[in-house]
């Protein structure tokens, strides 16, 4: 892609299956929006406690565990604490942004630009050559081992290694 997404369906997404990242590939200041599979509109638990009968199966579904019987535990919870008799857990929420501002300078601008998604390792990649001859180069992943986003910035010269870094939600619903 040869520009930044000006819309969230058009970021890069990279995730592991637990907590993601979508890359905007934005010049001078990047947003990052930050996703953790635990943040819903709803508190999964109250949703449980309010359904008909799940309070006793939870309790079952502990008592299993703290004797060890995992796999019988599982499938206690699955068999009676279901998606179905708990209700709607809401919708899912964003964790927020992160947002880099690569160079204080206003007077650089973009001279090319190249953004790219390798759906092989779930690598992001953007490529942000300026117009004083230099260049950004910034790779997000998100790691399962590790479980963690890890972004990578580097820079052809030291005038625009500067970042500032702040995180917060957007003013706007991108």
């Amino acid at each position: 892609m040869n520009e930044p997404a000006k819309k969230w369906d058009v970021g890069l997404p990279v995730g592991n299956g637990r907590i993601g990242a979508m890359v905007m590939g934005d010049f001078p200041i990047e947003r990052i929006q930050l996703n953790e599979e635990t943040i819903w509109a709803k508190d999964v638990a109250s949703v449980i406690e309010q359904a008909e009968g799940s309070k006793e199966s939870l309790d079952t579904v502990v008592d299993l565990c703290y004797k060890g019987l995992f796999n019988e535990a599982t499938r206690y919870f699955q068999n009676n604490v279901t998606m179905s008799n708990i209700g709607s857990v809401g919708s899912y929420q964003t964790l927020g942004d992160l947002w880099i501002t690569h160079v204080p300078s206003s007077d650089l601008k973009l001279e090319g630009y190249y953004r790219q998604l390798d759906l092989e390792t779930g690598l992001s990649t953007v490529t942000k050559p300026l117009s004083n001859g230099s260049q950004i180069i910034q790779k997000v992943i998100s790691s399962s081992v590790d479980d963690c986003v890890v972004i990578h910035l580097e820079s052809s010269s030291l005038e625009i290694c500067s970042n500032e870094i702040m995180e917060g939600t957007s003013k706007k619903n991108q």
